[in-house]
């Protein structure tokens, strides 16, 4: 949210975000709602909500399930996201590839799967219909190919390093056929290593032209959840399998840079998919 708001007229190549995005309403993280977005923004015509799906998930509550999730998605469907907007999931993410911290990765295409799927009663039975494929969204893929490259050059010079794992130049990856793969259900954290392998080798076999650059728990149910234009923007923090080795204690700073350059991606990219979609 910062960098979506730091935008310098005097010495532009310090700013991160290169337009203004006027600020409608602001709402701090220890005071954010499930009422209204963390921040509201005007670009032009288009109105632009940034929500955080743990701040719709009610305290106490443990932010990682998958069924907490999907509550929190259902909601923001049922109030707050009208038929026919773009949805851009955002978040951190792992990667199949090493040395790859600090990349972000962009695409419109998702592909999930269930750590309880012989489990009747699991949360993800509204959208069991979906797992297993790859999910895509047409609008997304019109989107992707409007990027300039010139964006893309600009935003990547803004990017900050990963102190562990870390690509040698981070760098921003957006194509139609990158997909995130994704695994919910996962109650244990150290059976993630064995549902990851998992969902990889199912991936590979309905993969066709598509290949998996990130994989997380949250952006694909975003994704099967709604049927709204769709994007995903991806910081990628660690190595899939490597979080101990990667993030371990050093949770903030790993992320900082995973996010902070989705981010700058964000604020680069944003203007021309508001220009896009309203045409």
């Amino acid at each position: 949210m910062a960098v979506l708001q730091h935008c310098r007229s005097i010495k532009p190549e310090f700013s991160a975000c290169p337009f203004v995005f006027n600020v409608l309403d602001y709402t701090p993280p220890h005071a954010a709602t499930k009422e209204k977005p963390r921040l509201r923004l005007q670009f032009d015509s288009t109105r632009i909500d940034v929500w955080c799906i743990e701040d719709l998930i009610p305290e106490g509550r443990d932010t990682s399930y998958t069924a907490e999730k999907l509550t929190a998605i259902q909601l923001l469907k049922e109030r707050h996201i009208d038929p026919g907007s773009l949805v851009i999931a955002f978040g951190t993410a792992a990667s199949p590839n090493a040395d790859f911290a600090g990349s972000v990765v962009v695409g419109c295409k998702v592909f999930v799967t269930d750590a309880k799927e012989d489990d009747k009663g699991s949360p993800t039975a509204s959208i069991s219909d979906k797992l297993n494929s790859i999910i895509g969204s047409s609008s997304g893929e019109i989107l992707i190919g409007s990027i300039n490259q010139e964006r893309i050059n600009d935003a990547e010079l803004r990017f900050l390093s990963a102190r562990n794992g870390a690509a040698v130049v981070p760098k921003l990856f957006a194509s139609p056929t990158s997909v995130s793969v994704g695994v919910v259900n996962v109650s244990n954290n150290k059976e993630y290593k064995k549902w990851d392998s998992a969902a990889l080798e199912r991936f590979a076999v309905v993969a066709g032209g598509s290949y998996t650059l990130s994989m997380d728990t949250t952006l694909g149910l975003v994704r099967l959840s709604l049927n709204n234009p769709f994007l995903f923007i991806a910081g990628i923090a660690n190595r899939v399998g490597f979080f101990n080795e990667e993030v371990g204690n050093r949770k903030y700073s790993q992320n900082f840079a995973a996010v902070h350059n989705a981010a700058i991606c964000l604020a680069w990219l944003l203007p021309g998919f508001c220009d896009n979609t309203n045409d």
